[in-house]
């Protein structure tokens, strides 16, 4: 062992000496260089050496590297104003007078890259010894020669790590990706005197980097490369997307190729058949790839979907994208995500009018003009066909919700953009005037569209598909409120929690409960502005209290907005009635059960598992609440039960464990 580690020792002689004679390390510099190097060698030469040895004696290379490279410069520095002032000072005329002593500190040398090659050999050596069960030192030696510019041995890292891992998704991967897009020039380097520049006399071969201008890309390799890996595996998903990304950068790179040599035009103007044609024969390969991905792949809608979303990332696409859809359609025709995602798309193409043109470099500006008809009656009848077949073709729950949020949300924007035109007025029957007759008619038609929905979705065939959702379930009751049907809204949310319906996750919701009663009391205040009617509401949320257990986060929800509803009520009521009291009584008791579903310590977030969103700053802010109604109602003695239960007798504030910023500081602000 010592043999080898003075052998190791010896080699870096010429090198070392080679920094102390140009002044990049002093001598007391080098001999610390040299102990600890020894040190490090003769650990790596031990029978069981460690990863950690490896890494702690390359990350100190690695350091040193970056202290040599900035004395460089430095020296180059001071060696360029000493020149200066010796031309200022006219003495350049006799070159004998201009002093060269300096110039033998500051000359590049073939020994720059020592460190870096010894860095690679250090790596070589890590590999040799754990390659083959950890991947990951192949990433680090990869990134190291990425910083360092080291592309050569950079092409090689990759080869004997997809030799070694060929199940490693992501190598394949940073492999094609090193291929394709080459290995980037130093023109827009820091420094003209930077190293690198004389590094090129070594080359990449040895350790050292590349020169100016970098390699170009190559395209054929990187085809080569994700082949083989689809080879390999052929069921990974990722691979195919980025095969397929692969091939739509490499278009954008040929269009920009063809804008800067000019013969975009020229070409398509001799072919006869326009840009059409040719933008056709460049997304040729990438259609293949996608078909012999389908194939491969072909029962996962959603990998197909991301194949859409990898499109939309380049421009000059629509024609891919339609032939995407088309196999879509064709293969998920019962499925709700295939028909959800068929009118998303059908609808944004009704909605812009895309223009290619004014191509720059490998992107292209879109002019999107608006469509003076893209709420008229031809638009809308397609999409209201199509969202009509889809619930007869897949009437579930899902496709029922996606139709409702999607014909409200294209009936908002129609009105937003009478309000943005300038047009707007808080009062409806004057954004309903300035409406164009085609937009008149087509939010009638969406609104009658609606109306029919809403009668299939709750006819006795369909109506258990509605009962078990909660979000189409508040949906609808949100449509029927905004339509003026108060009371059909409320029928909606009885029926949902109410004892014929089997589905627990549905009657356990919080979220109706609390909607119906806000809806019973608003009916009052509708009729009598300013009535809100607080006993329907109350009694609502109190029988949801016994109807949810307790153990559901439902109950901690409707708990919370029964407190919120108290607190409102009794801080308008007089505070000499009897009556108050004794709901005041009630509300301490609704305070210390949400005390206690929210009891925590450092080992639970919660007693009952209460989730964070459900809770959050609520609970500060309402015991806060009723410290102040407590204090108005009985003085400092209630006031004083109200802090003590919240700060000494319950378990909520006994760790901050688990709680957001917003909560701490609602408890930093009751304190």
């Amino acid at each position: 062992m010592a043999e080898s580690v003075q052998a190791a020792m010896d080699r870096m002689v010429t090198p070392l000496r080679d920094f102390m004679e140009r002044g990049i390390f002093t001598e007391s510099e080098i001999r610390s260089i040299v102990s600890r190097r020894r040190r490090s060698e003769y650990l790596l030469y031990r029978r069981t050496a460690r990863l950690n040895d490896y890494l702690t004696y390359i990350n100190d290379e690695v350091n040193l590297e970056k202290l040599r490279i900035l004395r460089h410069k430095r020296l180059l520095a001071r060696r360029k104003r000493e020149l200066q002032e010796q031309r200022k000072n006219k003495q350049n005329s006799n070159p004998g007078s201009i002093d060269q002593t300096s110039s033998k500190f500051t000359q590049f040398s073939e020994y720059d890259t020592h460190i870096v090659r010894h860095i690679h050999l250090l790596y070589a050596r890590l590999i040799h010894r754990f390659g083959n069960d950890n991947v990951s030192v192949y990433y680090q030696h990869a990134q190291f020669a990425k910083d360092f510019k080291s592309y050569t041995i950079l092409g090689r890292v990759y080869a004997e790590a997809l030799r070694k891992h060929p199940r490693v998704i992501g190598l394949w991967i940073e492999a094609a990706s090193h291929e394709f897009f080459g290995c980037p020039g130093e023109d827009d380097e820091e420094d003209e005197n930077d190293d690198n520049e004389k590094n090129t006399q070594k080359g990449s071969a040895d350790g050292g980097r590349v020169g100016k201008g970098g390699t170009g890309g190559s395209v054929s390799n990187a085809r080569v490369l994700m082949q083989r890996g689809l080879r390999v595996n052929p069921n990974s998903k990722e691979l195919w997307k980025q095969y397929f990304a692969l091939e739509m950068h490499y278009v954008q790179k040929i269009r920009g190729r063809r804008k800067i040599l000019q013969l975009g035009g020229e070409e398509e103007e001799a072919d006869g058949s326009g840009s059409k044609k040719n933008a056709n024969d460049d997304h040729a390969m990438a259609l293949v790839i996608y078909q012999n991905a389908i194939k491969t792949i072909s029962d996962d809608i959603n990998f197909r979907l991301s194949f859409i979303e990898l499109c939309q990332s380049f421009p000059q696409t629509d024609e891919i994208e339609d032939k995407i859809m088309l196999s879509i359609d064709k293969d998920f025709d019962g499925s709700e995500d295939a028909w959800i995602v068929r009118i998303t798309y059908a609808a944004e193409k009704s909605k812009k009018n895309i223009e290619h043109n004014d191509e720059n470099g490998f992107l292209t500006e879109w002019k999107v003009k608006k469509d003076e008809t893209r709420f008229g009656i031809d638009t809308s009848d397609s999409l209201l066909d199509l969202l009509n077949k889809a619930t007869d073709k897949v009437p579930t729950a899902k496709m029922y919700l996606f139709t409702f949020q999607f014909v409200r949300s294209r009936m908002r924007e129609m009105l937003d953009e009478v309000a943005a035109d300038g047009k707007n007025s808080t009062n409806n029957e004057d954004v309903a005037t300035a409406l164009s007759p085609e937009a008149a008619m087509s939010i009638t038609k969406q609104a009658l569209f609606l109306d029919k929905t809403l009668k299939k979705a709750l006819s006795p065939s369909t109506e258990n598909v509605v009962n078990s959702s909660p979000d189409l379930i508040l949906e609808l009751a949100d449509y029927l409120l905004h339509s003026g049907q108060p009371r059909d809204s409320v029928d909606i949310l009885k029926r949902a929690v109410g004892v014929n319906n089997k589905n627990k996750a549905v009657r356990t919701d919080g979220r109706i409960w609390i909607r119906w009663s806000d809806i019973v009391g608003r009916i009052e205040e509708s009729s009598s502005p300013g009535c809100y009617d607080h006993k329907a509401a109350r009694d609502i949320l109190q029988m949801g209290l016994q109807f949810i257990d307790v153990n559901e986060s439902g109950h901690c929800m409707v708990l919370i907005e029964l407190i919120r509803l108290l607190l409102d009520d009794c801080g308008q009521r007089e505070t000499s009635s009897g009556k108050i009291q004794k709901e005041g009584e009630y509300l301490f008791s609704l305070v210390q059960r949400l005390l206690l579903l929210c009891a925590r310590d450092s080992s639970s977030p919660s007693l009952y598992g209460v989730r964070e969103e459900v809770v959050g700053a609520v609970v500060p802010d309402l015991c806060l609440r009723h410290l102040h109604l407590s204090s108005t109602l009985g003085g400092i003695k209630k006031a004083r039960r109200s802090y003590e239960s919240v700060l000494f007798q319950s378990g909520y504030v006994r760790s901050c464990e688990g709680m957001d910023d917003d909560e701490v500081d609602g408890i930093r602000s009751f304190f």
